[in-house]
């Protein structure tokens, strides 16, 4: 489905879509129901895959950090 659609289906703009993507801000808990209905998931299912990719990301902020501050010190 493209963003068009899934912006159209869960009535929201596409800024919105962006900020749950990104992690910028967390959809309220009815919109989390709908987005589960919407691709056809269980709330566990689309929360744990969540989970999973925020932890990447933090990981990989982590590391990011880490290598900045050695060079900093250098």
């Amino acid at each position: 489905m493209d963003a068009a659609r899934t912006c159209e289906k869960l009535d929201v703009k596409p800024p919105v879509i962006g900020s749950y993507e990104e992690f910028r801000s967390v959809p309220p808990v009815q919109m989390t129901i709908k987005i589960a209905d919407v691709f056809n998931m269980d709330l566990d299912t689309l929360i744990r895959v969540d989970l999973q990719k925020e932890k990447k990301i933090n990981q990989t902020m982590i590391s990011t950090s880490e290598e900045m501050m050695s060079w900093l010190l250098l």
